[in-house]
């Protein structure tokens, strides 16, 4: 099973220039990220799903440490017991749970108002669940722009 997930590792996107979308600059985190300070990082995007709970067990099992860039209401509510539990354990396990915004639109794509809505909503539940707020989004389809 880790092998196959594995194979769907998804690793950091490397942009050629910083580019700051408005709710970052208001929020105060007007710095895009585009390079690890080491080699590399596993992170998973589109969760929390059924597969979180084997991928977080293989990197204890070794001693690593993952990312989980999970979205509110995707292919299931982050509010389900289940997924609570899920990134409760996580995160509490040291494995970094980060922002992929609400319902995993295209940041590109929407108003500011919409993105802020897309951001806030999931920062309130992480609020809720693990009791704080994320600290990094990665946009879902790599979807910044000039704003």
């Amino acid at each position: 099973m880790f092998s196959l997930l594995l194979s769907v590792l998804a690793t950091a996107l490397v942009a050629t220039s910083p580019i700051k979308a408005a709710p970052f600059e208001k929020r105060g985190l007007a710095q895009v990220i585009s390079q690890c300070q080491h080699d590399f990082a596993y992170t998973w995007d589109d969760g929390p799903y059924t597969a979180h709970a084997d991928i977080r067990t293989a990197f204890n099992n070794v001693g690593g440490k993952t990312t989980f860039f999970v979205n509110g209401d995707n292919w299931s509510c982050i509010y389900d017991q289940a997924n609570v539990d899920r990134l409760r354990a996580s995160f509490q396990q040291g494995h970094q749970i980060a922002s992929h915004t609400w319902s995993h639109r295209n940041l590109a794509t929407l108003s500011e108002a919409e993105i802020d809505y897309e951001i806030q909503r999931l920062d309130e539940a992480f609020i809720k669940i693990l009791g704080v707020r994320p600290k990094f989004l990665r946009p879902p389809y790599g979807g910044i722009d000039e704003r």
